[in-house]
């Protein structure tokens, strides 16, 4: 029984980075290279404990595409180890 909680343990902590710290670094990069931008939500999270890897994808308004915000989503791939954002794609929903 002892055995079976430290693999289900060492399973949850595979990857340092934290869910929460993954989401703020994908933020962060968010506006880094697109600027100014509202309403950013967290749509979508994927934990690859085979690759040590997260994938968030952010949610946010546009209002330079016109009268009304445009909602656009992009997915980010994070480095779980080294916490660099390995991708950032256009996710279309």
């Amino acid at each position: 029984m002892a055995q079976e909680k430290n693999q289900k343990e060492h399973l949850t902590d595979a990857l340092p980075v934290k869910v929460e710290e993954a989401v703020r670094i994908a933020a962060r990069y968010l506006k880094k290279i697109v600027g100014a931008v509202e309403d950013v939500l967290v749509e979508e999270v994927e934990k690859d404990e085979t690759n040590s890897r997260w994938v968030i994808t952010l949610g946010y308004s546009d209002k330079g595409s016109g009268f009304l915000p445009e909602r656009k989503y992009k997915k980010f791939t994070i480095n779980g180890t080294t916490r660099e954002v390995i991708a950032m794609q256009i996710r279309k929903i």
